[in-house]
């Protein structure tokens, strides 16, 4: 089995034909042809892969086989899936990872530069027409690893040896049929090495391999190095300016997702700019509680205490209110929860509400704030808009609606072209009402248990969260309530041209309405009714294309999908809400109503919240609202 110190490295390599190749970009992965039944010569004679499905074993391949660079590279990817094609070839589904190496590799193939494909496998049984011919059909074989190479042996006819010196058949991948010295001599040779060079077909000529993949790996380290350098300078800026205006964790975020540095300064500037005003309304808008004062009140207790015949009077959650009250001005009719309460993010304390030392015994219940609870609840609050609890008095924040404009001074006349300065106006906050109930049992309020005390807090803020949620996506300017996002003056708008059915290009049109506007900048993402969602995951992109509209990470062209059926059918918004502001006034007014028959004799009662809230956006133009014609 020796012949010219070459062993059998059980490696083949083809170009791939672009039109054979199907490109997802968003998957990153590409499905392509590895393999043929072509003839191959090799050191042991003329050899041919038969292709028919007892011939090839692909449960390496199917198993989540590597994809490498040049066989002794870098892992670059994994094989989702292969098979025996209509064609009689070998096919396979390659996805690539997102690492800097893989990377290149993956652009060159969209850029249709790397076009040459190899496989690794394995001879498990060989047939041979006659030892004269020397030709031989392998009727037994299983392909392990699939290689994007830069250099094939042979790409004029698209078949051939690897130009890969790391691969060995060994004695176990022999015909069964083989005498006992030659499979000797195969062990023998296994352990030597591959020759360093191969001869190419058509100019006969010698190419030191190491030497050319020396090469390539050396432009390849300086590349990634100076990407890394230029991202590693791109996050280091942005946590810098994240620091130093108290945005870290808004710094972590664009750092995460490619913001650049420009970008997040501006979103910064405007930060600070929003912070100073609200900061100023503000002002006198806690009571001034202590963290001790704050873990004694009970949200609980301050329910109970205005039922009568409960024995139990909320004395100090009346005293806290009616200071409150005083405070801001306010009337009440039930019991009022300060910001102090609403907004304390530390260990709550759920007191006994009986017996003289019922102040001295508590449990510790870990809990987030009221308002990081209703942050949770609401859609567009998870979509980032935001949210500004504890106001008093209107609030204006200023708004930069037109840009300076640069001028060329002319020499010849002494003067200069029109410019202009920076126009300014101001997005205004007043306190609007938002009334919401539900309805508690009166077992689950004489519950003594921590975990009573947060179940009741959830269900305020849900319900509470569901009504300013629905007023900050449609709210209408009218009765009370706030404008919301899809009937704000200047957002981008247009319908569906079939009903309830978005169409890749409609989708892509969304954001580039954003994008003309010059809005597209900071996280984004879809907001969508649940039915609206289930189409986006069921409808292609294209006909006779892969991929649906929405892909498998639930993603549209990678941005965030957030379902809400809060939206009807057909309604879509894609923004930026970051750009939505949600104010929150004064505290959370609780009033008990115990006297509706029905939940009487079923032992609850009523509790209504009131909170004065109000909506804006600040760039329209970060918004485009699709939704279906309405009907002629």
């Amino acid at each position: 089995m020796k012949k010219n110190n070459k062993l059998d490295p059980c490696i083949r390599s083809m170009p791939f034909n672009t039109a054979d190749r199907k490109i997802d970009e968003e998957k990153r992965t590409v499905i392509l042809p590895f393999s043929s039944d072509a003839p191959v010569e090799r050191w042991d004679g003329v050899e041919t892969l038969r292709h028919d499905a007892e011939s090839i074993d692909f449960s390496r391949l199917n198993n989540g086989a590597a994809v490498l660079e040049d066989h002794g590279g870098r892992q670059i990817g994994v094989v989702e899936r292969a098979w025996l094609g209509e064609d009689n070839r070998g096919w396979a589904e390659l996805r690539f990872s997102k690492s800097p190496a893989a990377e290149i590799v993956w652009q060159d193939i969209i850029d249709g530069i790397r076009r040459n494909v190899s496989f690794g496998y394995a001879r498990k049984k060989i047939e041979r027409k006659s030892e004269s011919t020397n030709e031989y059909t392998v009727t037994r074989w299983m392909p392990y690893e699939v290689s994007i190479v830069s250099v094939p042996a042979d790409p004029s006819v698209g078949v051939g040896r690897s130009a890969d010196d790391t691969a060995d058949c060994g004695e176990n991948n022999r015909n069964e049929d083989t005498d006992k010295s030659n499979q000797q001599n195969t062990v023998s040779e296994s352990k030597t090495t591959f020759s360093k060079g191969i001869r190419t077909m058509d100019t006969n000529t010698t190419v030191d391999v190491n030497a050319l993949r020396a090469q390539i790996e050396a432009e390849m380290k300086t590349k990634f190095e100076a990407e890394q350098r230029s991202e590693d300078s791109r996050r280091n800026e942005i946590r810098a300016i994240g620091k130093q205006c108290e945005m870290s964790a808004e710094a972590e975020q664009a750092v995460e997702s490619k913001m650049t540095v420009d970008a997040f300064r501006k979103l910064a500037l405007e930060n600070a700019v929003a912070k100073r005003s609200i900061q100023a309304s503000k002002q006198g808008g806690e009571l001034g509680m202590t963290q001790q004062e704050v873990k004694e009140f009970s949200f609980r207790r301050a329910i109970l205490g205005q039922i009568e015949g409960s024995g139990v009077k909320a004395d100090y959650e009346r005293e806290v209110s009616r200071a409150y009250a005083q405070k801001i001005g306010k009337e009440t009719r039930g019991i009022l929860v300060p910001p102090d309460v609403l907004l304390a993010g530390m260990e709550r304390t759920f007191n006994q509400t009986t017996g003289a030392g019922s102040k001295l015994i508590a449990t510790n219940l870990l809990a987030g704030s009221f308002i990081d609870i209703l942050r949770n609840k609401t859609v567009v609050a998870q979509a980032g808009a935001m949210m500004m609890p504890g106001l008093s008095g209107n609030v204006a924040i200023p708004r930069q609606t037109g840009a300076t404009t640069a001028y060329w001074f002319n020499s010849e006349s002494a003067g200069i072209t029109a410019a202009s300065n920076p126009t300014i106006d101001q997005v205004s906050l007043s306190p609007k009402t938002v009334g919401a109930y539900g309805d508690i049992s009166r077992s689950l309020l004489k519950q003594s248990t921590p975990a009573a005390e947060q179940l009741v807090r959830n269900d305020l803020a849900a319900v509470i969260g569901l009504a300013i949620d629905l007023a900050a996506l449609k709210g209408t300017a009218a009765d009370g309530q706030p404008r919301g996002i899809t009937l704000t003056n200047g957002i981008n708008s247009d319908n569906w041209k079939t009903p309830s059915t978005p169409t890749w290009a409609e989708l892509v049109a969304m954001e580039t309405a954003v994008d003309l506007a010059n809005a597209l900048d900071g996280n984004f993402v879809y907001v969508m009714g649940a039915a609206l969602r289930g189409v986006c995951k069921t409808t292609v992109k294209a006909a006779g294309q892969l991929g649906w509209l929405m892909g498998d990470d639930g993603r549209i062209n990678g941005y965030n999908v957030i379902s809400s059926n809060q939206l009807g059918t057909g309604e879509c918004i894609f923004g930026r809400f970051a750009d939505l502001i949600i104010g929150m006034w004064g505290g959370l007014d609780l009033q008990v109503n115990p006297y509706i028959e029905a939940l009487e004799k079923a032992g609850a009662i009523r509790v209504t919240a009131l909170q004065d809230v109000d909506v804006a956006v600040r760039r329209p133009k970060s918004f485009t609202f699709y939704d279906n014609a309405a009907a002629s």
